[in-house]
């Protein structure tokens, strides 16, 4: 088994376009989603996260709505190379919706064919 919490998936990662979140009320920055939770990267440092601690976390989109009080739990901090944080959805069917919009926002849309 994997000793990195980067390494261990139970559901495959979905890269997306830059998409920005609050995570416990720090701006953070979507790096790639699972049905089981989400890798983010903090934009300002937060000392007072720990490992099991329950967040609220808020997806902000470009259309300027949001989608909030999606719950989680912090399940590694910095333990990956590029000093993301993983976070474990806690209402999965709750959060589903919200994952099929990242998974749309994240298709780039084919050109239209000029004929």
């Amino acid at each position: 088994m994997p000793e990195s919490p980067c390494e261990r998936r139970l559901h495959p990662r979905t890269v997306t376009l830059p998409m920005f979140l609050m995570v416990a009320g720090y701006p953070a920055r979507l790096l790639d989603w699972s049905f089981g939770g989400l890798r983010v990267r903090l934009e300002l440092p937060a000392s007072d996260l720990v490992i099991g601690m329950a967040v609220d976390i808020t997806v902000l989109r470009a259309d300027g709505g949001s989608w909030s009080h999606l719950p989680a739990t912090i399940r590694h901090l910095g333990d990956c190379k590029d000093g993301s944080i993983g976070l474990e959805l806690l209402d999965r069917p709750h959060a589903f919706p919200i994952l099929l919009e990242l998974l749309n926002d994240s298709i780039d849309p084919l050109p239209s064919a000029s004929f």
